[in-house]
């Protein structure tokens, strides 16, 4: 079973960028997100 992962912020930027790029250097399958002004987080 093969998972996927999300990286969600309010902007999409800084930490959870961060946390995108040494995740998919490590193999993961992840994408990133950003929810604006729709959630708060």
């Amino acid at each position: 079973m093969k998972f996927r992962y999300a990286m969600v912020c309010s902007s999409n930027q800084n930490r959870s960028m961060e946390a995108h790029s040494l995740l998919k250097r490590h193999g993961f399958d992840v994408s990133s997100y950003g929810t604006g002004s729709h959630v708060k987080l």
